[in-house]
């Protein structure tokens, strides 16, 4: 089983799937290498498989960075004329059982241990940072199992005061003793990594701040203070945080519990984010790639807002250096769509036309206090499901709500006996609809950039006195249940 040195820190996350990032160590290598390279034996008793993974942390992910294959009670030996950088690793067996280890400045050392016990039968050889690692997972596995037996003994006598009283003591010293443990170690052992950690891993202690005048705790100056200073003992410039899960544990932490969900208040965490990883290189990119890529990535109305300021401002302004001018291109290329269709940006004044070739000035076609824009195409197979059944809701809620529809086909067509512009005009007849079905007869406008749309169908809510996207990602059967919290929450805010 895998140790619970994860658990025991509190908040460590663990990745769920393992990626491959490197190839089987081939040869063996030399001991004037060592100054360079890693030399790491594991001798595994009572394993039977023959083969061997060693992994680390990077970021939120899991990588295989070397494989080891021998006869079956052989030694496996991972070595490599490269020193890896330090960071907490993870030997790993193909039925995806592993144990963490620390790996430092020096990279020639043993483990020997025991597939039934991971930790209880651990030895290492020729390893300050594994040796002091292992002292503390022997002493928090202790903690962590009383505390256990504790947790499990407090329903019991929660309604005896005695006894409760002595639980909650008792838990109360564990939970001191660990702290201690973690302190002392820090003061004893400032360099290794493990300080590192343990420095990182705790928490602001918010002061006593002055009651409130209704006598309340002021809880909203105790959160800003507690945000504030989330990252006062966090060493950026320590690149060795980054192979290991406290980095990214922090980092989300701070994001989705510390910071207000919404777009302007998340771009201003990213910055600050940001910021702060700039005091080392390799902090600083995967700080860049993690929050372009998870907000890039984001299912919430409006989040990507966030990726096209984090594409603008850090990759578009020259400052990923490790992407190339190919790659750079594409993401600048999907930042600019991205920039046309996020909430609260103008929807521009397209001239269109309908099925009989007369034009319309979009703007002048938002009648109603909504428009809602369906970009489609009528051979689309989700399109043509979807379509019927945005009529049934429009039936039932349009008067209720005062919006009107507007349909826009991305089909590409040249003139009317273009085959697009039959099929299209074909499905109009057979599904007719009250709304103004329009497509762009002169092929004017590129429908990929203005409405994002790679895929079909998307829908967009506009306010049509400003023509600013004011929702969009709404399924068919979300928009009463949209329109229902708009309406509420604009008599709200009358009153």
């Amino acid at each position: 089983m895998k140790t619970k040195f994860l658990q025991l820190l509190t908040f460590f996350a663990l990745a769920s799937t393992f990626v491959y990032a490197g190839e089987k160590s081939k040869g063996s290598i030399k001991k004037e290498d060592l100054k360079t390279g890693y030399h790491i034996s594991v001798k595994l008793n009572n394993f039977r498989d023959t083969v061997l993974y060693l992994g680390n942390y990077y970021g939120d992910k899991k990588y295989i960075k070397d494989t080891c294959k021998v006869r079956r009670g052989e030694t496996f030996v991972f070595n490599g004329k490269e020193h890896l950088p330090e960071g907490i690793y993870i030997v790993v067996t193909p039925t995806m059982k592993y144990f963490e280890m620390m790996v430092g400045k020096n990279q020639d050392f043993s483990i020997e241990t025991d597939t039934s016990d991971f930790v209880g039968h651990m030895k290492v050889t020729n390893s300050t940072d594994n040796s002091l690692f292992l002292d503390y997972l022997k002493f928090s596995t202790r903690m962590g199992t009383e505390m256990e037996m504790l947790n499990r003994q407090f329903p019991g006598v929660r309604k005896m005061p005695a006894d409760s009283a002595r639980v909650v003591k008792r838990m109360t010293e564990v939970d001191s003793l660990l702290r201690n443990y973690r302190v002392q170690f820090t003061k004893e052992h400032p360099e290794v990594l493990l300080a590192s950690i343990f420095k990182a891993m705790p928490e602001p202690v918010v002061p006593d701040f002055p009651r409130l005048a209704n006598g309340r705790r002021d809880s909203m100056n105790e959160f800003y203070y507690f945000r504030n200073h989330f990252f006062d003992a966090f060493d950026f410039s320590d690149e060795r945080l980054l192979y290991t899960p406290i980095y990214h544990a922090k980092t989300e932490k701070y994001l989705e519990q510390l910071t207000v969900q919404h777009p302007d208040s998340l771009i201003n965490g990213c910055d600050y984010l940001v910021g702060k990883a700039k005091a080392n290189k390799e902090m600083y990119k995967w700080m860049v790639w993690y929050l372009t890529n998870k907000y890039e990535n984001s299912k919430i109305m409006g989040f990507d807002a966030v990726f096209a300021h984090m594409g603008r401002e850090y990759y578009c302004n020259g400052g990923a250096y490790w992407v190339d001018s190919a790659k750079l291109k594409k993401i600048c290329d999907r930042v600019t769509i991205v920039e046309n269709t996020i909430i609260g940006h103008p929807v521009i004044n397209m001239i269109l036309q309908d099925s009989s070739a007369n034009n319309h000035y979009f703007h002048q076609e938002m009648k109603h206090k909504y428009t809602i824009v369906w970009v489609w195409n009528s051979t689309c197979g989700h399109c043509q499901k979807e379509t019927p059944e945005l009529l049934e809701v429009y039936e039932k809620i349009h008067k209720k709500y005062d919006f009107d529809v507007v349909t826009i086909t991305e089909e590409r067509m040249t003139n009317k006996d273009d085959p697009t512009m039959k099929s299209w005009r074909k499905y109009l007849r057979e599904h007719p609809n009250p709304w103004l079905n329009l497509r762009d007869m002169n092929n004017y406008y590129d429908f990929r950039t203005v409405f994002d749309a790679y895929a079909t169908p998307k829908l967009f809510v506009i306010d049509s006195a400003t023509h600013k996207i004011v929702a969009k990602q709404l399924g068919v059967n979300q928009i009463e249940d949209w329109f229902d919290k708009k309406t509420k929450m604009e008599a709200q805010q009358k009153k």
